[in-house]
């Protein structure tokens, strides 16, 4: 039986446009209450935050980050 995507729920179909629209509007209201700057801050830790876990959830990825920046020559 072949599923052509007429079952699956509207979240999991628009999942990029949902969460993309909810950061975005995030950001607006961190502009509006805080200001640009510390909003852009606020994002940039985010985003730093975002990376370096991602980092360490991938065991490989942080071998080679450690190798290539901190490592052996």
């Amino acid at each position: 039986m072949e599923n052509n995507g007429a079952s699956q729920s509207p979240f999991k179909k628009y999942f990029g446009r949902i969460a993309v629209t909810a950061i975005l509007f995030l950001f607006a209201v961190l502009v509006v209450t805080v200001g640009v700057f510390k909003a852009v801050f606020v994002a940039a830790l985010t985003g730093l935050g975002f990376y370096i876990g991602a980092m360490l959830d991938d065991k490989d990825t942080l071998r080679r980050f450690l190798d290539n920046y901190i490592g052996r020559q």
